[in-house]
């Protein structure tokens, strides 16, 4: 028998940021941390804000569109709302521009949150940009947010990917089971 590919059978523990990792983060950029705060907040993939054009966001949210030009993952468009976070992040930008996010090249972008977070003194398996978007799933479901509207948030088209994002962390767990006394 020849086996073609091992099964991944290693586990590690969920990379997402508490809520004093953030404030490290931002701490240690403050000329950019509402970039850091919009991805958090909104739970955008950094090239679904990278491609954000300013006349999506309006009054009532900010419209994630899936173009032909430009897709998103899912290939379906989809709004998020405009919470205190996302407001705050907002007034960093100059929404006068076409797009959003500066043009960088979005690697030039991933190296600057690698640089801040080791800056913040976080461990290299949580330097990268898309911890900002499980942190976002992760927090929305310890504050007690529904699976399927995680789902919609993030623009998932199944609930199985949805799920591997919803990470609880250790307290969590520990705090929800700390008063059994069967």
């Amino acid at each position: 028998i020849f086996i073609d590919k091992v099964p991944d059978l290693e586990s590690q523990p969920p990379k997402f940021y508490s809520l004093d990792e953030l404030k490290t983060i931002y701490d240690a950029d403050k000329e950019c941390s509402h970039w850091w705060k919009l991805l958090v907040n909104t739970g955008m993939r950094l090239s679904e804000a990278y491609h954000l054009k300013t006349a999506d966001i309006r009054q009532d949210g900010i419209y994630i569109v899936s173009t032909s030009r430009q897709r998103t993952k899912s290939r379906k468009w989809r709004k998020l709302p405009l919470s205190k976070g996302v407001n705050l992040a907002l007034q960093g930008f100059d929404l006068k521009d076409e797009y959003l996010f500066p043009r960088y090249r979005k690697e030039a972008i991933k190296r600057r949150f690698s640089r801040v977070c080791e800056r913040a003194g976080l461990p290299k398996g949580k330097r990268g940009v898309h911890c900002l978007r499980h942190t976002f799933a992760s927090q929305l479901v310890m504050s007690g947010e529904s699976l399927r509207t995680v789902q919609m948030l993030l623009g998932h088209a199944s609930i199985k990917t949805t799920e591997q994002y919803a990470h609880l962390s250790p307290d969590y767990i520990s705090d929800s089971v700390s008063q059994v006394d069967f």
